[in-house]
């Protein structure tokens, strides 16, 4: 008996719910709806549903609008990619995503690599290495901090000298502190590191609750400084910690019997993850309701759609 279920997505922002529960099958029938949608989003959807890790290739742009009925999964990733002029490849359990050009160019003799991330999460390099080696293929294990490589030899051999350099610079810094005595009041110059909020306009907004204190950010170091008493510090320590979580949107929920998925925007690319997935160092636990929460060790944030 084939499994039916059904998908629709009008620009990203509606709340998305299926009819059953997702199959990792792609012979599994599907009914699916998207409007003016991006087209890198909607090949991921596809391979997702499918049960394939998905690299998209940075040239893949544009926007689609369709309606398809009743056709097996891999049927319409097929018909999706013919229509828009893009080709696809699957290497092992990963469907690779490009012009058919790009797709000869990458598949020729590749040379491959899986690096072990120490101290960066493996997204934010994914980034870097766009830019740098913008042949080089990358897939991104965010939960054991894997990254892994694929391209031509001097391409994965020069991104890993890369890789390995910035996650050494990666690394926690140790905060210091300096004491000075002014009057009656001991300040003590303190140093925190933040991940993720933009640093100088936290210093602002310190600046604005604390103004008789002068705070300082170092975007190189990603560490942000003040001189204050013990006291003032702890509390502007727990505002800072506060503060510093990723800016996520939240795009859209898909909810079936037994998984629940959510699109999320960050720093203009999306993302489709379901509930325990990893992002951004940070574990997506629940959606419901238009609402996502995500934790990190103690910490926790709620996203909320159409904020």
């Amino acid at each position: 008996m084939k499994r039916k279920f059904g998908l629709s997505l009008a620009g990203l922002c509606l709340v998305l719910i299926l009819s059953v529960a997702v199959s990792a099958a792609s012979t599994d029938s599907v009914d699916m709806e998207f409007s003016n949608a991006p087209l890198a989003d909607v090949f991921h959807i596809l391979g997702e549903l499918a049960g394939y890790n998905v690299l998209i290739d940075p040239s893949v742009s544009g926007t689609v609008s369709f309606y398809l009925r009743d056709l097996p999964i891999a049927t319409a990733l097929d018909l999706v990619s013919r229509t828009t002029g893009y080709s696809y490849h699957i290497v092992d359990n990963t469907l690779v995503i490009a012009s058919e050009e790009r797709l000869q160019q990458a598949f020729v003799e590749p040379d491959y690599a899986f690096i072990i991330l120490e101290y960066t999460e493996p997204e934010n390099v994914v980034q870097l290495l766009r830019v740098v080696f913008p042949r080089l293929d990358t897939y991104a294990d965010a939960q054991h901090k894997i990254l892994v490589l694929s391209g031509s030899k001097a391409d994965v051999q020069g991104a890993i000298k890369l890789v390995k350099q910035y996650d050494e610079i990666s690394a926690p810094k140790a905060s210091h502190a300096v004491s000075i005595q002014t009057g009656e009041e001991t300040l003590v110059t303190n140093s925190i590191r933040v991940e993720y909020a933009d640093g100088s306009q936290l210093v602002q907004k310190l600046q604005e609750l604390w103004q008789h204190r002068k705070f300082s950010w170092n975007p190189a170091l990603g560490m942000l400084s003040a001189a204050t008493t013990a006291d003032e510090w702890k509390m502007i320590a727990e505002f800072i910690i506060a503060q510093d979580v990723p800016d996520f949107v939240l795009k859209g929920i898909i909810q079936g019997n037994n998984q629940i998925l959510v699109l999320i925007e960050y720093k203009g690319k999306t993302r489709l993850a379901a509930v325990n997935d990893v992002v951004e160092g940070w574990t997506l636990t629940s959606a419901q309701d238009k609402e996502a929460q995500f934790v990190k060790g103690e910490r926790n944030f709620t996203v909320r759609m159409g904020r």
